[in-house]
C-alpha cells in the first residue's frame, strides 16, 4: 500500500537521476543545485520515517522499502562520484564490497519479512550511513567550491575538504564491512532456516 511516508522514501530514486542529470549537463552553478538536491534527498530519510511514526503507518513492508531506496540511491551516488572522478578509480574495489554488503542485508530483510519478522536496525548499520551521507557531501562540496567558486585544487581549504571527504568515506566503508559481518552474526540462522526449509 503507498501511503504518504512510502511515497517520500521512493522520491528519493528520481532524485538521485536529478544529481545525475546536474553532473552530467553542465551549467553555471549546476553542481551546486545538485548539493542542494542532495541536501533534501538526505532530509528525505529523516522525513519517511518522522511520517511514518507521527500517523501511524510504520509497517515491516514500509521499513523494507525504505531501507531499499537508502541503499539505491546510496550506491547510485558512489557510482557518480566514480564516474566524475570526484574519488580515485581505486575506490571501485571498495564500492564492490558494498555491493556484496548491501545485497546480503537486503535478502536478509527479504527472508525476515517471508517469516513476519524484523530486523532491527543495528547502530552500526545506521553509523555507517550518516558516514557515507556525510562523506558524499563533502565530496559534492569540494566539487562546488572547485568548479562553481573557481576555487585551485591545491588551496589548503579545498584539499582539507577533499582529504575529509576521503577519509569519512573509507571510513564509511570499514563500518559498512563491520555492520554487515553484525548482522550475519545475529541474523545469519534465518538463511539456514530457509535451507533446511527447502
Amino acid at each position: 500500500m503507498m501511503n504518504l511516508p512510502n511515497i517520500i522514501s521512493l522520491s528519493r530514486i528520481p532524485l538521485l537521476f536529478v544529481i545525475l542529470a546536474l553532473f552530467h549537463y553542465k551549467f553555471q552553478f549546476s553542481n551546486s543545485l545538485a548539493l542542494i538536491v542532495y541536501v533534501f534527498a538526505s532530509f528525505t530519510d529523516w522525513l519517511d520515517g518522522f511520517c511514518a511514526r507521527k500517523f501511524n503507518s510504520v509497517s515491516s513492508s514500509g521499513k523494507l522499502l525504505d531501507a531499499l531506496t537508502d541503499k539505491i540511491f546510496v550506491l547510485g551516488l558512489f557510482i557518480i562520484l566514480l564516474q566524475n572522478k570526484m574519488i580515485p578509480a581505486w575506490m571501485v574495489v571498495l564500492i564492490l564490497l558494498v555491493v556484496c554488503r548491501e545485497f546480503l542485508i537486503v535478502g536478509l530483510r527479504m527472508v525476515a519479512v517471508n517469516k513476519q519478522k524484523v530486523l532491527a536496525a543495528e547502530r552500526s548499520g545506521k553509523l555507517k550511513t550518516i558516514f557515507q551521507m556525510t562523506s558524499i557531501g563533502i565530496l559534492i562540496f569540494h566539487v562546488v567550491i572547485l568548479k562553481d567558486f573557481g576555487m585551485a585544487s591545491n588551496h589548503w581549504f579545498s584539499k582539507f575538504a577533499y582529504d575529509l571527504g576521503l577519509a569519512i568515506f573509507i571510513i564509511s566503508i570499514l563500518l559498512t564491512i563491520y555492520s554487515g559481518l553484525g548482522y550475519i552474526v545475529k541474523y545469519g540462522y534465518l538463511l539456514k532456516e530457509e535451507h533446511i526449509a527447502k
